[in-house]
């Protein structure tokens, strides 16, 4: 059996006004037989299919080629963190890569309204899920179930829940006011 060698690289695109995009990248091939050959990111699905349409209004830059992907993803890390990716607006990157995922702090969020959310219940209500999708949720959750779930044998009556009987301070309760205001601003 023939080992496959996996090549571990972070790269950058820029297009002509210099726009950047920055990211990391596994593959079966050499960086410089896949990146804007056979790859085009992870990015927008817009960004990646105009680097379909014309390769040569970009240019393909391998930063760096490590030896493991957890250090690929480290070098990227420092990269996105460097010019702050997710919310610069000289880069395609929408999110900055982290230890943990990703950082979507810059990404444009929308606020829903009373009347927003009471629309999408209407919507869903009586939604039926497919008998595949029924099963999957079953899988997915069979280890959760009699005693491999956390919660088992434990008393859930409230006098049992630490919070209960607390009372909030003013101070939290208008912090939560505040909040829910902005939320539907």
């Amino acid at each position: 059996m023939t080992e496959v060698f996996k090549y571990h690289y972070v790269y950058l695109i820029q297009d002509q006004n210099l726009k950047s995009y920055i990211g990391c990248r596994t593959s079966n091939v050499p960086p410089d037989k896949d990146l804007g050959i056979k790859y085009f990111s992870s990015g927008a699905k817009e960004f990646v299919q105009s680097q379909r349409d014309d390769v040569s209004l970009f240019t393909y830059h391998i930063l760096e080629t490590c030896q493991t992907r957890k250090e690929a993803l480290e070098i990227e890390i420092k990269f996105h963190r460097l010019f702050d990716v997710g919310v610069n607006e000289s880069f395609y990157n929408k999110a900055k890569q982290t230890s943990s995922g990703f950082d979507t702090t810059g990404l444009i969020t929308y606020d829903r309204t009373p009347e927003h959310n009471k629309k999408m219940s209407e919507i869903l209500t009586g939604r039926k899920h497919s008998e595949t999708h029924k099963r999957n949720i079953s899988l997915n959750h069979h280890d959760c179930s009699g005693k491999n779930n956390p919660m088992y044998g434990r008393d859930r009556s409230l006098e049992n829940n630490p919070m209960y009987g607390k009372k909030h301070s003013e101070e939290t309760k208008n912090k939560n006011e505040n909040t829910k205001e902005k939320n539907y601003l």
